[in-house]
């Protein structure tokens, strides 16, 4: 008990423990610079022989509004005689700082780290999540609404048929009002292969893309010439993410493009899964885009972006007002580098 450890200088010498934390600096009690860790020096681009003396505002290469917040930080912690400050945050210029000051026996010792990019990751996971919570409560009105309006309407009449007959047998409406039944039972069939695709586990991707094309493009007047080309098994992990962007991509032929000629190929080149849709459409703009990204989400299309990049792929698009669309999508197989080899295929 009480033994004291200290550091195995014959292991790791102080100068090498400096050169490994965060940038260092200590100042005397007057605010002169008395030492700069080696880390502090490459941060700042600094040498010690023209800091070494000097006052932060004249070594720092911060606006002169920073230095002085953080300069007013020093003098607050040597006047309350405090032993420590910590996770303190500067914007200096561009870039964000946090610090933490730290008593010594003639004066202080600052810590420094550039968190720029801390912050802008964390500002971006927000940015996701509310897009996430937005997503989540477009889908449940949409879901509710197609109960209401196609699921509930549909019940509803046949409810009104079966009541009908069962007070006037005579006026019949008994088929009717099973043929209603049936219908409700095959809308809410649809509603739960969008929340989760059956078909696909069911009959593979190649039959579901299929399917989709039957039941949501070619009931919309579009005609549509397809060339899927996949001869193995394709993973869960890429069949469902694929199955869902076929779904957005038809879901924006639909509702924004006004196209009557849809081309989709979905093809195994090896060592990735290619899909590209093209269409004869209305097309959109930059401008276009730019405004119905502030609006809802730009057509989708980061949905299709985030999609991809998840899988360690590529997406993109070619848009021309009044020349159509075409979405192109590279996903790698596992443990293949197959997005980067492809690149040029959407963007050279």
């Amino acid at each position: 008990m009480g033994q004291k450890h200290s550091v195995d200088t014959d292991f790791i010498s102080p100068s090498d423990l400096l050169a490994f934390i965060s940038p260092l600096a200590a100042l005397d009690r007057q605010g002169r610079v008395r030492y700069l860790s080696p880390t502090f020096l490459a941060e700042f681009h600094l040498s010690s022989e023209q800091s070494i003396g000097h006052s932060l505002e004249e070594v720092l290469p911060w606006p002169a509004d920073s230095v002085e917040a953080l300069n007013a930080d020093v003098r607050r912690f040597l006047s309350v005689q405090t032993t420590r400050l910590d996770n303190r945050e500067i914007e200096a210029g561009n870039r964000i700082y946090g610090y933490s000051i730290f008593a010594l026996r003639n004066g202080v010792a600052l810590m420094i780290k550039d968190i720029s990019e801390i912050r802008r990751l964390e500002a971006e996971v927000d940015l996701l999540h509310s897009r996430l919570l937005r997503v989540q409560e477009e889908e449940r009105q949409r879901i509710a609404a197609e109960l209401h309006d196609g699921v509930g309407q549909t019940i509803l009449a046949a409810k009104i048929n079966l009541v009908s007959y069962k007070k006037h047998p005579e006026r019949g409406g008994f088929d009717q009002g099973v043929e209603l039944i049936d219908q409700a039972s095959q809308e809410l069939r649809e509603i739960y292969s969008n929340l989760f695709p059956n078909s696909l586990l069911e009959i593979g991707l190649p039959a579901a893309v299929n399917r989709l094309i039957r039941s949501f493009l070619e009931p919309r007047g579009c005609t549509v010439e397809q060339r899927i080309d996949l001869d193995r098994d394709i993973p869960d992990s890429l069949s469902v993410p694929l199955f869902r962007m076929c779904q957005e991509v038809f879901t924006n032929i639909v509702r924004h493009s006004s196209a009557s000629e849809v081309e989709v190929l979905l093809e195994d080149t090896g060592d990735a899964l290619v899909l590209q849709v093209k269409d004869n459409g209305k097309g959109f703009s930059a401008a276009d885009l730019k405004k119905r990204s502030l609006e809802k989400g730009g057509f989708g299309l980061m949905n299709l972006k985030r999609r991809a990049e998840d899988l360690n792929g590529i997406f993109g698009f070619l848009s021309t007002p009044g020349d159509g669309t075409e979405v192109s999508v590279v996903l790698p197989w596992p443990d293949t580098d197959e997005a980067n080899n492809v690149h040029g295929m959407i963007h050279g």
